[in-house]
């Protein structure tokens, strides 16, 4: 080989090796990167840079402010978009060398302004553009710096150490619409007022009649009562699908539920055990349905055989005195227009524990009055299946020795894996004759039966650990 053609070989592979390394160069300064650094120095930001990327930065503190501080927030962003976003607030006329997996970046000796001068306030007020309300807990935000406040209680606002010269404000708060706002800090401060246009959405018309018929007379006679009390209506029960009358009870204030099988059983009054509160039905007591305390097992009296329910927390001298948590009084429903009136409403549901279809609740009311509405003829009943299976998983923990660094270990004594079949069967029926002797006299008579039926298997298996064994 000749050499000319030795020199030719060299000078393009020469050529061939730095065309390589600019597109290399290129490539790295073009990735992208995520960044999310709050009151950072820039030194620190370009390290964070470095370990992310493997990029070395090159560069004179004389030039670059290392020690101001910036937020920088950047999402899948050009890297070079990034750097140049950190530098551009201090530093003008910036190039990039770039060689290799180094960047050297080079600026104009004193581009950036450390004088104080230089650096001003924004502050100001933000209100309601119709009524001069002021409007707390605004977002101020300008973009450029990545830099932000929140308006105080009384609507004032600061943003320090902003450069002198145009910014872009942007204004956001909920209910109201974005502002964008176009400002020059020309001073070392700026003081804005800034009006925001409420965001408001026309609905159509909406009726309701007679939702609240019931309620508002159950709400004036609660308001007339001597005594501390709360009244439900019939309307008030019937929105919720409760599955018993301690349900439909849980929902007032002061009063809590002790639930079985997630259906609700013994109710609690302002704390009180349910031993220490009465239940009555049309003001007679019911008796308990424990033969260990006297509690009243609520889950056989369904929601749909009632009128209403009222709670008195404190009880009254013609009440009875055992009450000392207070009573709670259903009502049982009866006649009302004088024609025939039937109800009939079923449920048919499924349950995703067990994976099957088959529950159902079905309820019926026929009632009339009669000879000028002064005798009331009502029947009721209702029929229920409920599937209450669960799962549950017990274990027993013990202390079992001090590891080498001083902790505690501790084993498992025994574990238990339940599976709990129940299903239940609520059916129940009412039937209510009243006669009305005068206005302030009649006469009553009730007969209400409910009863709950409940089919549970239970299948358990225990591993007793520190034994090996199972049962």
């Amino acid at each position: 080989m000749t050499k000319r053609a030795c020199k030719i070989v060299f000078f393009t592979l020469l050529i061939y090796i730095h065309n390589s390394l600019v597109s290399y160069a290129q490539d790295i300064f073009a990735n992208t990167i995520s960044l999310n650094l709050k009151n950072t120095k820039i030194e620190e930001v370009l390290n964070v840079i470095s370990e992310e990327t493997g990029i070395i930065f090159t560069y004179s503190s004389s030039y670059i402010p290392i020690n101001r501080r910036v937020n920088i927030k950047a999402t899948n962003k050009n890297l070079r978009k990034v750097v140049d976003q950190i530098l551009a607030p201090y530093c003008a006329n910036i190039e990039y060398l770039i060689s290799n997996n180094r960047v050297i970046i080079k600026a104009e000796k004193k581009v950036f302004a450390d004088a104080k001068e230089q650096y001003g306030i924004v502050s100001g007020y933000l209100i309601d553009k119709e009524n001069f309300e002021a409007l707390p807990g605004a977002s101020i935000f300008i973009p450029a710096y990545n830099k932000g406040a929140i308006t105080s209680e009384n609507g004032t606002f600061k943003l320090p150490d902003l450069p002198i010269g145009k910014h872009t404000l942007e204004v956001h708060y909920i209910g109201y619409k974005p502002a964008t706002k176009y400002i020059e800090l020309k001073k070392d401060s700026l003081f804005l007022t800034i009006e925001l246009e409420r965001d408001l959405t026309y609905l159509n018309e909406i009726m309701v009649l007679g939702q609240l018929d019931g309620q508002q007379l159950a709400i004036k006679e609660q308001q007339q009562n001597p005594t501390i009390v709360n009244i439900v209506s019939k309307d008030k029960i019937g929105q919720l699908p409760d599955q018993n009358a301690a349900e439909a009870v849980g929902r007032l204030p002061g009063v809590s539920v002790i639930r079985n099988g997630g259906e609700g059983q013994h109710i609690v009054l302002r704390g009180v055990s349910p031993r220490l509160s009465a239940i009555t039905i049309n003001g007679e007591r019911i008796p308990s349905t424990s033969i260990q305390e006297r509690t009243v097992d609520l889950t056989m009296l369904s929601p749909d055989l009632l009128s209403g329910l009222e709670i008195f927390k404190a009880i009254t001298p013609d009440q009875d005195a055992d009450a000392t948590g207070g009573i709670i009084n259903f009502t049982i429903k009866k006649a009302v227009k004088a024609d025939w009136e039937a109800v009939f409403t079923g449920q048919y549901g499924y349950n995703s524990h067990q994976n099957t279809f088959g529950q159902y609740k079905i309820n019926f009311n026929l009632g009339k009055r009669f000879f000028s509405k002064k005798l009331g003829f009502l029947i009721s009943g209702n029929l229920q299946e409920a599937d209450r299976s669960s799962d549950a998983f017990e274990a027993s923990i013990r202390f079992k020795e001090v590891d080498e660094t001083g902790n505690p270990r501790y084993a498992y004594a025994d574990l238990s894996l339940n599976d709990r079949l129940e299903k239940r069967y609520r059916y129940g029926g009412s039937l209510v004759l009243d006669y009305a002797l005068s206005d302030k006299s009649f006469l009553e008579y009730y007969g209400v039966f409910s009863r709950v039926d409940r089919f549970e298997t239970k299948r358990r298996r225990r591993y007793q650990v520190e034994d090996s064994r199972q049962e």
